[in-house]
């Protein structure tokens, strides 16, 4: 699967196929911040993860197609399904790890909570990716 495109690029493509959406418009079906959103645009901000995923999630798009990748534009059902199966699967492999003596710990310092959710997101965002490219290679 190639990256064709930045987020600043497709967010732009999803405005402009929306008859020239404003980002006050945007902002309202996304709950970002409009200004938020136009430094996504210029590249003067790049979002988090879990923002992009959300922003995508929102706008019924496909959270890879929004960042860049040459996949189908709008999410899939069968993608989502399969993600919640993973997200189970994340999640019980999380709470076995936290429930070590030590907890979640990375170089010998444990997790706190927020980084403990962004490492969860971050392996759900890497299994769709995973789920997407397999998808790819099986239809070639």
């Amino acid at each position: 699967m190639e990256r064709t495109s930045t987020f600043a690029q497709r967010l732009k493509e999803y405005m402009d196929a929306r008859n020239n959406m404003t980002y006050d418009e945007l902002s309202k079906l996304t709950g970002v911040p409009s200004q938020t959103l136009n430094r996504y645009v210029l590249e003067q901000r790049i979002p988090k993860v879990d923002a992009a995923i959300d922003i995508a999630e929102k706008l019924n798009l496909n959270p890879l197609w929004l960042q860049g990748y040459d996949v189908p534009r709008q999410a899939q059902q069968s993608i989502e399904e399969k993600t919640d199966d993973i997200s189970e699967e994340i999640n019980n492999v999380l709470n076995k790890l936290m429930q070590q003596p030590e907890g979640l710990m990375f170089c010998g310092k444990p997790l706190d909570d927020e980084t403990n959710r962004l490492l969860k997101l971050s392996l759900e965002h890497a299994m769709k990716l995973a789920i997407e490219m397999d998808k790819n290679k099986q239809s070639e």
